[in-house]
């Protein structure tokens, strides 16, 4: 029986990485750059490549739909994939996201990879990165009497059960000289949402939007400082809160407000998600 030599060369490379030539417009909001992770041939002079594509952000704002093209040898066959939706059409490999890393965050990055043969043993070269939009972080709002500033930072997802959950941490800042008090906030969603913890404030949904209000050690917001709330919303597909506006509202006094004791402060379940 013919022994079959098969040179497994998997090497770590932190000395060959291959930046990506990037084609953006000038405010060059993302980069991504590949790497070989490891490398071996087989007996039919085949070799095999596992890559790893890194696509950063590089603004503070929210970018989604994104989409990295690359440059592949002639005969290039992909065997294995992950973290992205791969498409190969003649020598150019289009890669677009999966629906848990539709969104890059600002100043931050994500990673795909996958695993292709070719003669050849040149790395994939960049040819185009782009997104289809950019997301504001945050947004600023008027309120009665006075200006707070509304940030609605995603912390964390995950999908669960079929469902996704998005945490997100609200601040609101009273940047006027008087004490807010009676503040509400409206945070837009999408059909089906129900929120699935809260802490912070009150939380309801109805009409699309969550009423967020206050508990007591969230009810008065004093001059130049912040308070901040956190919801964990389920929704049947990935929810984007920088996709859907964002409102707030508040009461301003000169005299600090005497605060009301709830009995429940954080409300935990789905129970009056369809309230007003």
């Amino acid at each position: 029986m013919r022994k079959r030599n098969i040179i497994i060369c998997v090497c770590v490379i932190a000395a060959i990485m291959a930046v990506c030539l990037i084609n953006l417009s000038a405010s060059s909001v993302l980069t991504s750059s590949v790497s070989r992770v490891a490398n071996w041939q087989d007996n039919d002079g085949y070799n095999y490549s596992n890559i790893d594509v890194k696509i950063k952000n590089t603004s503070s704002s929210v970018v989604t739909d994104w989409t990295v093209t690359l440059d592949m040898p002639n005969d290039a066959v992909i065997f294995n994939s992950w973290n992205g939706d791969f498409s190969l059409s003649g020598n150019k490999l289009t890669i677009r996201p999966v629906s848990y890393n539709k969104a890059i965050e600002g100043n931050s990055e994500i990673s795909v990879g996958f695993i292709f043969k070719a003669k050849s043993n040149e790395l994939p070269k960049g040819d185009d990165t782009s997104y289809d939009k950019i997301l504001k972080d945050s947004q600023d709002t008027s309120s009665k009497g006075g200006n707070i500033t509304v940030d609605v930072k995603k912390d964390t997802s995950w999908n669960g059960g079929g469902k996704e959950f998005t945490q997100m941490t609200v601040t609101l800042k009273n940047e006027s000289s008087e004490y807010a008090t009676n503040w509400v906030a409206n945070i837009g969603v999408p059909d089906g949402a129900s929120i699935n913890q809260a802490w912070g404030c009150k939380a309801s949904i109805s009409d699309n939007k969550i009423k967020a209000t206050a508990v007591d050690y969230t009810q008065n917001i004093e001059p130049n400082s912040s308070v901040c709330f956190g919801i964990v919303v389920q929704t049947d597909k990935i929810y984007i809160p920088a996709e859907y506006n964002v409102t707030v509202s508040a009461d301003h006094t000169d005299e600090k407000p005497e605060i009301t004791y709830n009995n429940n402060n954080n409300n935990n379940n789905s129970s009056d998600n369809n309230k007003d």
